[in-house]
């Protein structure tokens, strides 16, 4: 481990020990655990607040809305929701009937190669199905 990684990974240490003894051991355990308690909102002076990083330069309040000052998981579930089912839910399906068809016409020519008996014979007479080995 590089002398860069042992230090920060001491920083990052250092900040939540203290963080955790400024706020007692049990309420950061609640904030962890719960799924709608969220921890204390931060103020625009914080030096972790998410709009002073470069990739939120850009953001329109108006269209977007506001920047969330805290959020527990019930937050982030129903701001990802509405994104999953309009996008995600289709592509899956759309995989899914994909899919489905190659099954059905891998056993359905597998099913006609062996009416017809054109699947080649091997060395010690067995049949082998197309794409498996003897």
């Amino acid at each position: 481990m590089s002398s860069a990684t042992r230090l920060f990974t001491s920083m990052v240490l250092i900040y939540t020990h203290t963080y955790i003894y400024i706020n007692t051991y049990d309420q950061v355990n609640i904030w962890r655990r719960s799924y709608d308690v969220p921890p204390p909102a931060m103020d625009e002076t914080h030096e972790f607040y998410a709009g002073k990083e470069a990739k939120y330069a850009s953001w329109d309040t108006g269209k977007d809305g506001e920047l969330p000052m805290t959020e527990c998981l019930k937050d982030c579930v129903a701001r990802f929701l509405p994104w999953f089912n309009s996008v995600c839910i289709h592509v899956y399906i759309y995989i899914y009937i994909y899919l489905y068809i190659y099954i059905f016409l891998y056993i359905y020519i597998t099913a006609k190669c062996l009416e017809r008996n054109a699947i080649p014979q091997t060395r010690d007479s067995r049949r082998t199905l197309p794409g498996t080995l003897p």
